[in-house]
């Protein structure tokens, strides 16, 4: 029997990990696995510096090469976000005996879960992080997608 995945998706930024603790209790007590979707934004996010290379790149004639360097360091930086804060997640999960999955992506939220969904038809719910909330369109996401859908929200410490 196919063990069925809560879908936990989150922007790769400093919060990525928000809302996971609840992902991972949720998972617990339903007895399912948990596949996790980070997502980059579409806008290529460089440091000063790569767009400063970038910059005296397209100056002396060379754009491609500037657009290349920007990919190349946007790639590398996508690639620690894996190594990293995956493996935290995965460990994580082991602990708990759950299983787990992690895709990081680049490009649009809404069309990126649409793509997960079709792979990983075992997806039973979505679960979005908070750091999500101020950069999704819930409407739109609603209209095109027929799995339960959770915003998980910050909690208000107390005191």
């Amino acid at each position: 029997m196919v063990k069925e995945e809560l879908l936990f998706v989150t922007n790769a930024t400093n919060e990525w990990d928000e809302g996971f603790s609840y992902v991972l209790e949720l998972a617990r007590s339903l007895k399912t696995g948990v596949a996790v979707l980070m997502i980059y934004g579409r806008q290529p996010q460089n440091t000063y510096g790569e767009m400063i290379v970038a910059a005296a790149l397209a100056d002396e004639g060379a754009p491609e090469l500037a657009r290349e360097h920007l990919l190349f360091e946007q790639a590398k930086r996508i690639k620690d976000v894996e190594d990293r804060n995956v493996r935290e997640l995965s460990e994580r999960c082991k602990g708990l005996a759950i299983d787990f999955t992690c895709d990081v992506r680049v490009g649009d939220a809404i069309s990126l879960i649409h793509e997960i969904l079709k792979k990983r038809p075992v997806i039973s719910m979505i679960l979005l992080s908070p750091n999500l909330l101020r950069v999704l369109d819930i409407r739109k996401m609603t209209k095109n997608i027929t799995k339960p859908i959770v915003l998980i929200t910050r909690q208000e410490k107390e005191g």
